[in-house]
């Protein structure tokens, strides 16, 4: 399994999950450089081990247009490994299971994409 480098702008005060949810965005949109983030949620479902981690941002496509866009990053508990146990025996262990990113052009744009078919 590769491991994603920590190349995206994270702040000094972000937690570990944060990071690697935003490292995997940077690394999967078009135009990284244009990255801005916003605000950031976690999920879980009562009773699930496991979480979802919602990361708000907007980014320009290929072409320069603004998009706003989520992050959905999925984090999935794990057994601690005996070196995790023995130096935090009261930690819990996530692994970045997934990532889904849903966007939309920015709300307010003035032309709209259009798909135009034949008609008869």
């Amino acid at each position: 399994m590769a491991l994603l480098a920590l190349t995206a702008p994270v702040r000094a005060d972000d937690s570990m999950a944060i990071a690697r949810c935003e490292a995997g965005v940077v690394a999967a949109i078009q135009n990284p450089s244009s990255y801005r983030r916003g605000a950031v949620e976690s999920k879980r479902e009562p009773g699930s081990k496991n979480y979802v981690m919602v990361v708000s941002f907007e980014a320009a496509n290929i072409y320069g247009e603004p998009i706003a866009a989520k992050a959905y990053c999925f984090f999935r508990q794990m057994p601690p490994s005996p070196r995790e146990k023995e130096n935090c025996p009261e930690c819990q262990v996530y692994v970045l299971d997934g990532l889904s990113i849903a966007g939309a052009f920015r709300p307010g744009d003035t032309e709209e994409p259009r798909i135009v078919s034949g008609g008869s």
